[in-house]
């Protein structure tokens, strides 16, 4: 993988450290093009099943065999036949756990980079296992960074296409400096990080509200229309009957999407992460002895490891749906039963039930805005520095702020503070 700097003097602490910020970024721009791209075909994919269960449906109530029914029918069953292959091929478990990976990178070499600059960097030993010659020199966050680069060798290949804007990052920091770039940035980063993910669960929630009651209200007009001695079949065969399976299959999606983004969760964890850092900071500035030197590496200890446990969190819990199957939203409710009976008399096509499915499938893959999160760094989560082998949530989009923004702001796209991007996470 090329470096950004042609050559690295480990005898300079500031080309050390600029060097390591440069892995960072390259990091991060990976996490944050993995995570872009899952949401945006993700989005397709939801976009492609809605679009053929309607046309499908369209297509039986036009006129049996003409060019107009065939030409909306073919382009259905080829937009519900999209839904499988974006799934298989662009929102894979692999590409869901390359893109947590790569996050899970990013924010690791952050927290080495601003453990180093504040001193609080634990001693590496050599390649083999003796002692540090250097345990707060520049050698040591080289080795940090050649360990954590090496657990996600496999994705060599993504970093090798990828190339970071260049950005000037301090190689040099004092308290100040780390109380407002690194804590602060961190506080205000999970403090909109919850409010955004708390307010796309309600507004996924109020959709979910909408189609149920448009499904009941559906329901029992159709039930007034038809006279009092209906049949069954006459039930089944309403004209309002396809409908109402496309609205259910669409409310049963949107709650298994409200599941799968775990949105509620993640504003849960994301505020009790900003509460917590809030706190750290407030215990120290009321310190006796907040200046000396001892109590300074408790506070950067106590941050840098809020931090990685909630981004660990997110890690794993990313990590564990795309081992379950469940990361692209490939899992859905079964769709409301399609009305039964002769399609000729109801206008409905034979295939419905199936398409119905596949429509639920494709809408549960739909990654809410807020995963941005997904960074991932956009993407919040909890477990301690590692999933890798140690070791941001996703995701929404993990997508922090260090500077902007899950796991980062660098994330979804966006500038870094030096936070976790997804799916659903923010990045930093």
């Amino acid at each position: 993988m090329p470096d950004a700097l042609p050559a690295q003097n480990t005898n300079d602490p500031q080309q050390v450290v600029a060097s390591a910020w440069a892995d960072q970024a390259l990091w991060s721009l990976v996490a944050n093009q993995l995570g872009d791209s899952i949401r945006t075909w993700r989005a397709r994919a939801a976009v492609a099943g809605v679009a053929g269960l309607f046309l499908s449906l369209l297509a039986g109530t036009m006129g049996s065999g003409s060019v107009g029914q065939k030409v909306v029918a073919s382009l259905g069953v080829l937009l519900l036949a999209l839904v499988p292959f974006l799934q298989q091929r662009l929102l894979s478990a692999d590409r869901v756990l390359a893109w947590t990976r790569a996050r899970q990178v990013a924010e690791l070499l952050k927290e080495a980079i601003y453990r180093h600059l504040m001193g609080a960097l634990a001693p590496v030993p050599l390649d083999d296992g003796s002692p540090p010659p250097d345990p707060a020199g520049p050698g040591n966050l080289v080795r940090r960074c050649r360990a954590i680069k090496r657990s996600a060798a496999d994705l060599a290949l993504l970093a090798a296409t990828a190339t970071p804007e260049p950005r000037t990052r301090k190689t040099a920091m004092t308290l100040a400096d780390y109380l407002a770039d690194r804590l602060e940035g961190q506080i205000s980063y999970y403090r909109k990080s919850s409010l955004a993910a708390g307010t796309n669960a309600q507004r996924l929630q109020q959709l979910e509200f909408g189609l149920g009651l448009l499904t009941v209200l559906l329901g029992a007009l159709a039930g007034n229309l038809l006279p009092a001695a209906a049949t069954p079949d006459a039930v089944q065969n309403s004209p309002l009957a396809p409908w109402l399976a496309l609205i259910a299959s669409t409310a049963a999606a949107v709650s298994s999407h409200i599941a799968g983004t775990r949105n509620l969760e993640l504003a849960a964890k994301y505020f009790a992460t900003h509460d917590l850092l809030k706190t750290l900071r407030d215990e120290w500035a009321v310190a006796p002895d907040r200046d000396d030197p001892a109590r300074v590496l408790r506070l950067v200890d106590a941050v840098e490891g809020a931090i990685a446990a909630e981004h660990g969190g997110w890690v794993n819990d990313w990590q564990q749906a795309a081992t379950a199957g469940t990361a692209a939203g490939a899992t859905a409710p079964a769709p409301a039963s399609a009305p039964a009976g002769d399609p000729a008399r109801s206008g409905l096509s034979p295939a419905v039930p199936a398409l119905a499915a596949a429509a639920s499938v494709a809408t549960a893959a739909t990654v809410a805005a807020a995963d941005a999160t997904d960074d991932p760094a956009a993407s919040g989560g909890a477990a301690g520095p590692s999933a890798l082998t140690e070791v941001e949530p996703a995701g929404p989009s993990a997508p922090e702020p260090d500077g902007p923004a899950a796991p980062e702001p660098d994330g979804p796209a966006s500038p870094e503070p030096d936070v976790p991007a997804d799916t659903t996470r923010p990045t930093s």
